[in-house]
């Protein structure tokens, strides 16, 4: 089958460049297309389509699937595979997989758990429907990642800054942030599902748990580790994001979908209709669980539902996946990382992603593409990959694994005499 397989790839980038290796790995026939314009569908505009590149190149090279390869390309490439007449989900509901307010409302006639959700575009507006807000309160973009701009709020000052920092802000994927959506804040603990779906089948590929911290308002993700997929305490965060995936129509593709585990119990935070970023090296996954989220979907789109059950099936009972993003303390340029301490722990598997020494990292609204680089931890006891995370959250707070030479403000990656 694999031979008559073609993919096109939109925007590959973080864990999609795993999905293009996943796929050329089965001999599939993969097409890559960056989006000059990323497109997003609004709710009110049916007619909206991609840029003309992107379906150009879609009706030139004939492919039997086109795959979103990053955030950016979600509704463009469900667009292009209802415009080619593949395999996609439908684009009636293709706003509500993309708009974090419209996911929100999707569920909610779904009558599943949900928080109270609006969009605005203005913070008058935000005044004027001064009685369907309650403190605290979160803010985002409506059609943003990696928590861009988000922000948790206490008082209408705070609130009414974070409105206007999204609305007036460059945004990271080149999509405007054209609306900001507040929604009740949820506190509770946060975890993940990976999924990979074909025709309406879901099949689980993982579940991870998040370690945040909220640093000025702003929710920092720092590490999280697996859990067993039939784990007694994520069966029930499994049961509701499937019901969630149901009810958002997710017929085809990955999926990353963030729940908190609140008093009431899960209660959804946001779909992501792709992979699960920043990035899924080969062989950590393959050494811990025998595959990864990507090379599962590229099973499926080869040969089938079946094979992806197959391949997750073989060993539901997996090793714990532990994993750290590391981060710095302020803005500057990276002098040094302390891998003889880092490789020292004692669940040590990888270190992924690290920037080159002589570059800028800039902290300004910290967003979760591991740029700074990801440790990876792995064993079959999960207290032993809890312990090397406690072990490297200290080394952080230590000012232990990375030399940082700060930077004057202002200072950009053409102008580094600042440092």
């Amino acid at each position: 089958m694999t031979s008559s397989v073609r993919c096109l790839v939109v925007d590959p980038e973080s864990s999609g460049l795993d999905l293009v290796a996943a796929l050329r790995a089965r001999g599939v026939d993969v097409h890559t297309y960056d989006q000059v314009h990323p497109f997003v569908l609004d709710a009110a505009d049916s007619t909206s389509r991609p840029e003309d590149g992107l379906i150009r190149v879609g009706e030139a090279c004939r492919p039997t699937h086109v795959l979103a390869g990053s955030e950016s390309s979600v509704s463009a490439a469900e667009w292009l595979a209802h415009h080619l007449g593949l395999p996609g989900s439908p684009l009636s509901s293709a706003f509500s997989r993309r708009n974090k307010d419209g996911m929100m409302q999707r569920v909610r006639r779904a009558g599943l758990a949900h928080v109270r959700s609006m969009a605005v575009s203005s913070v008058d507006e935000v005044r004027q429907r001064a009685a369907e807000v309650r403190f605290p309160a979160f803010v985002k973009p409506a059609a943003s990642a990696g928590s861009d701009r988000c922000r948790a709020v206490a008082s209408w000052s705070e609130l009414e800054r974070a409105v206007e920092a999204v609305l007036t802000s460059d945004p990271i994927m080149g999509v405007g942030n054209e609306a900001a959506v507040v929604q009740d804040f949820i506190d509770g603990p946060q975890f993940f599902v990976n999924a990979v779906t074909v025709a309406g089948e879901h099949v689980v590929t993982d579940v991870f748990d998040y370690r945040l911290r909220v640093v000025e308002g702003a929710p920092q993700l720092y590490a999280g580790r697996s859990h067993r997929l039939r784990a007694p305490e994520v069966t029930e965060i499994v049961g509701y994001v499937l019901r969630c995936l149901d009810a958002l129509e997710v017929k085809e593709g990955a999926s990353h979908t963030e729940v908190r585990l609140s008093g009431r119990g899960p209660v959804l935070i946001e779909l992501n209709a792709r992979l699960m970023g920043p990035m899924q090296p080969s062989d950590v996954y393959v050494t811990a669980q025998g595959f990864s989220q990507a090379m599962v979907w590229a099973a499926a789109v080869t040969d089938g539902v079946d094979a992806a059950r197959r391949l997750v099936g073989e060993r539901v009972h997996h090793d714990c996946i532990g994993w750290f993003l590391l981060s710095a303390s302020c803005s500057g340029v990276l002098r040094g990382v302390d891998r003889g301490l880092i490789e020292a722990l004692p669940t040590f598997a990888g270190l992924h992603g690290v920037p080159r020494l002589g570059e800028l990292i800039v902290t300004e609204n910290r967003v979760t593409t591991a740029d700074l680089g990801m440790v990876y931890l792995v064993d079959r006891d999960a207290r032993r990959v809890e312990a090397d995370l406690e072990a490297l959250t200290q080394y952080e707070a230590d000012g232990a694994l990375l030399e940082i030479e700060p930077c004057a403000p202002g200072t950009s990656r053409d102008n580094l005499q600042g440092c």
